[in-house]
């Protein structure tokens, strides 16, 4: 039975190498997701150019990888609640519907069609919201899926219960709320916080 692994990452360096890795292990690009606020800057050198298959610059599409070749594409999305996000993969299939950029659903939506647990979908969507970093993988197998979470831990994907059980001691009420963020909370800081991989199966 396919299996779906979601992490969440806090520092973007860290997503890509882990995407890398992921790659680099043996899972296939398609098989890949990623959401990230675009207040999150992805290195010049990660950017595909015309010649390489797809338009150069963030606003247009990027790559995660570097130079490596190890690239996912990366589209725009305008997210309810969240605001424009970078999605590549399984995700923003799901996320986009028929073509990228025309939303056809929100991301709790479109988490719980690869098979992420509603109440754990509204985790990720909040997560993602305060500026985290949302990774899937799609595993045909349960030795994939092991080798997926295995690579998320190493590179401090977090313990999504942990993280809520965080925010509901600071007074949020455990579901993502789909309203017009803006002003300073839009902008506030990261907290780092200590990784602990969490695996949601199908």
């Amino acid at each position: 039975m396919a299996k779906t692994v979601i992490g969440l990452i806090d520092n973007i360096g860290a997503a890509q190498a882990a995407v890398r890795d992921l790659v680099e292990s043996g899972i296939a690009q398609d098989d890949i997701g990623f959401m990230a606020d675009q207040r999150h800057e992805v290195p010049t050198t990660a950017h595909l150019n015309e010649s390489e298959g797809a338009l150069s610059g963030a606003g247009a599409g990027a790559a995660l990888g570097g130079m490596t070749g190890l690239a996912l594409a990366l589209a725009p999305l305008a997210i309810p609640g969240i605001g424009p996000i970078l999605a590549a993969g399984p995700i923003a299939a799901a996320l986009a519907g028929a073509g990228f950029g025309a939303l056809a659903g929100g991301v709790i939506g479109g988490l719980t069609r690869l098979g992420v647990p509603e109440e754990t979908a509204h985790y990720y969507a909040e997560a993602l919201r305060r500026g985290g970093i949302v990774i899937t993988v799609a595993a045909d197998e349960a030795a994939q899926a092991n080798l997926a979470a295995a690579i998320l831990q190493r590179h401090g994907a977090v313990d999504i219960d942990q993280r809520a059980a965080e925010w509901k001691k600071q007074g949020w009420k455990g579901r993502f709320e789909a309203r017009r963020y803006s002003g300073p909370e839009r902008r506030m800081k990261r907290t780092s916080w200590p990784g602990e991989e969490r695996r949601k199966a199908a």
